[in-house]
């Protein structure tokens, strides 16, 4: 199976799967607040983070024309999130602060490049390269 289709299935399923949750403004606040009192599930999540970012850019690291750059935008999102996680924890916990009210928007990009990833992964990634 080429690597793009493992990302799309992988990518999307799991954005799919995540995005109804995001929606719900209160669960998010709550998970926001929990986290970072904990600083033991800060580190973890940020190495988490950069772990899985690191693979999705080490596994795609073409930056291309086509849609398949949404790989190695994701995976740097992913390390930049951890590396502030781990190393700047009040600034990422205030710009997480700051998008709380915007958990609608969130939860509708979310669920469209999970449905797009899905898509490409599952039906039509031969045909857009995949």
């Amino acid at each position: 199976m080429d690597v793009t289709v493992f990302l799309a299935r992988l990518l999307g399923v799991y954005l799919l799967l995540v995005s109804p949750f995001i929606f719900c403004k209160d669960s998010v606040a709550k998970v926001i607040g929990n986290v970072y009192s904990n600083p033991a599930l800060l580190a973890l999540t940020g190495a988490l983070n950069i772990l899985f970012g690191v693979a999705v850019v080490l596994a795609y690291p073409h930056v291309d024309a086509t849609w398949k750059v949404v790989f190695p935008i994701l995976g740097v999102l992913m390390v930049v999130k951890g590396l502030f996680r781990l190393y700047a924890p009040d600034r990422i916990q205030g710009f997480e602060e700051s998008v709380k009210g915007q958990t609608y928007l969130f939860g509708v990009v979310t669920f469209v490049l999970g449905a797009f990833l899905t898509y490409v992964g599952f039906g039509l990634g031969a045909y857009l390269g995949g």
